[in-house]
């Protein structure tokens, strides 16, 4: 899984600003961290990134793994006060948008 992690960590990050920090947390997801823009100017190149990550990616020995992804924003000081804040801000738009079957919502 580390390779496929990896790949989409690569379209990422070609797609977001240069000083996006792209990395994975300890449940397989994967965090990006800015910043400077607040969540509605990077909606749209976030939106774009998701839309450019293939629905497939293929293994070193040619095994095809499916890709599907979804993603919640939030920002602070705007959708949070403190870290803990944020980071459940960004969670519950996740799982709005893996409900929804969206690739991004924004935090409420």
């Amino acid at each position: 899984m580390t390779y496929v992690v990896r790949q989409l960590i690569d379209v990422l990050r070609a797609r977001l600003p240069e000083q996006t920090v792209v990395g994975r947390t300890d449940t397989d997801e994967l965090a990006l961290l800015l910043s400077g823009p607040p969540a509605a100017e990077i909606e749209p190149q976030l939106a774009a990134a998701l839309a450019a990550t293939p629905d497939r990616i293929d293994l070193p020995g040619g095994a095809p793994v499916g890709v599907e992804l979804s993603a919640g924003l939030a920002a602070f000081p705007q959708h949070a006060s403190s870290v803990d804040e944020l980071y459940m801000a960004a969670d519950a738009a996740l799982a709005d948008a893996m409900d929804a079957g969206a690739s991004l919502r924004v935090a409420m």
